[in-house]
Parts: structure tokens; sequence; C-alpha cells
């Protein structure tokens, strides 16, 4: 992710992915769950880790990490707020089980 930033001219908000409890709970919400969409547990604990090894696309907003059966979502320059400073991070957004098999084989994403 950061090559193809610094070769694509991406602003990189940090050089660490945040990942926050409200974006925790929002990948693993409800209605999300009764759609069975949910990326299992040990899948998301393991994300910071194993999304060296996973393959990563670009939407032109979002970087996408996937293993095949799942994907995660992360924004290269979020503003949030935190300990009441306004910063910028490399944010995790969400994840998802991945349902489309051919979801990453059109023009919409770019493989890194």
């Amino acid at each position: 992710m950061l090559q193809f930033a610094q070769i694509n001219n991406v602003t990189l908000g940090s050089d660490d992915l945040y990942m926050s409890a409200k974006q925790l709970r929002h990948c693993m919400r409800p209605s999300k769950n009764a759609k069975g969409l949910v990326v299992a547990e040990a899948d998301l604990i393991g994300f910071p880790k194993n999304r060296f090894f996973m393959d990563l696309y670009y939407d032109g907003e979002c970087f996408i990490y996937t293993d095949g059966h799942s994907k995660f979502i992360v924004h290269p320059n979020y503003k949030m707020k935190i300990s009441r400073e306004v910063v910028q991070q490399v944010n995790f957004i969400t994840a998802t089980r991945r349902t489309d098999i051919k979801e990453f084989n059109g023009k919409r994403y770019i493989k890194i």
C-alpha cells in the first residue's frame, strides 16, 4: 500500500493502521449478521498481521484487502478525533464476507 501510494500520489494519513471500536462494531452489526456477511472473529483479529499476505486493490478512494473469502476496507487518509484532536490516519473502515467471486474482475478496482 505504501509503495502504491507514493507512486500514485495517494496521501497516507499515518504509517500505522488504526482500528477503532466504532469500526469493529460497525462491521459486526446485527443487520450485516442477519445477511450472513459478518467476517469471522478470528479473521478480524488476525487482519492487522495477515493483511501483508492478502491481495490488495485500490478503488480510487480506499484500499481493499481480500483473502478470497473476506474483504477489509481501509481508508488511506481518514480524518477523526482522537483525544480531542483532529488527526488523519490510515483507518480500518469495515469488513465483510465476499459474496461475488468476480467482484474484483471489473475496471473499478486496480490490483496492486
